[in-house]
């Protein structure tokens, strides 16, 4: 046999294997603001009580890793909020990854040495991987709400950089705190969605390199929004909820050609392949 025929061979014995691969489903846990501290006076134990029973759900389900959407703390001077959340996200079974962006809780780069001080805590800020085929990338959404300029450019170039060299991704999952929008595309700007320009500009964005779902949290209550082929899902808080809320995690199952999102109860937390 030539080396050529070898060569033919050898790669599709590989191409063969690999959407076999690929089709084996597995899962990821979202889970967003935790935010250990909110609307407790001079307390954390509500926030410790939701956090410890959304890693104990965690745990029992096992996914293949975990996406913190931002605000862990309440007050980010604060270490005793701090130390709690690192010492119960540190109960995470060690073979579950865990990544975190920041939230607008945990981050104001516009104050001085705010961001090194988050960097020196976590030692990044956005995150880029490759899963079975398919993209992660989180982004810092601080840079946008507080009007950083110098530095959302530099990390709209950053993330630029990764949508392109994560195209031909079978799946391409964004993540940020504050969502790119909530319910409609044209809805009123606020505190809780991107400010109009900013909108439009990630939303085409997202159409353009084929971003197949965006995953979002600072709203603590959940809402879903579709445009031009991406969803855009807002999840409930980990912590305490606002509005029609409920604390939970969001469970994001991948199969070969599509996946589902189901934000739960952490009681009501299940491992979606099972049986199956």
């Amino acid at each position: 046999m030539n080396m050529l025929k070898r060569i033919f061979l050898s790669t599709a014995l590989v191409l063969a294997f690999l959407p076999a691969a690929f089709a084996k489903p597995f899962f990821f846990v979202q889970i967003t603001d935790p935010q250990l501290g909110f609307h407790e006076k001079n307390s954390i134990e509500v926030g410790v009580k939701l956090l410890t029973e959304t890693v104990e759900a965690i745990n029992r389900i096992h996914p293949a890793f975990v996406v913190v959407t931002g605000d862990m703390v309440n007050n980010r001077f604060n270490e005793e909020q701090w130390e709690a959340y690192q010492r119960l996200i540190g109960q995470i079974d060690k073979d579950i990854p865990v990544w975190h962006i920041p939230g607008n809780h945990d981050l104001k780069p516009r104050e001085e040495g705010d961001l090194q001080r988050y960097l020196d805590r976590y030692g990044y800020d956005r995150f880029s991987f490759r899963y079975k085929g398919c993209a992660f990338i989180g982004a810092n959404s601080c840079f946008l709400k507080d009007g950083c300029i110098r530095e959302e450019q530099e990390h709209c170039t950053w993330l630029l950089q990764e949508m392109i060299a994560n195209q031909k991704a079978r799946f391409t999952f964004v993540f940020t705190h504050c969502p790119i929008v909530k319910e409609a595309v044209d809805e009123k700007e606020g505190y809780f969605n991107f400010q109009a320009p900013y909108r439009q500009f990630y939303l085409g964005w997202c159409e353009r390199f084929g971003v197949d779902a965006v995953f979002s949290g600072h709203l603590h209550q959940g809402r879903f929004c579709e445009h031009n082929g991406v969803k855009y899902y807002t999840s409930s808080a980990s912590g305490l909820p606002l509005g029609d809320g409920f604390s939970g995690l969001n469970i994001v199952t991948v199969y070969n050609d599509h996946f589902t999102s189901e934000f739960v109860k952490a009681a009501d937390a299940r491992n979606p392949l099972e049986n199956k």
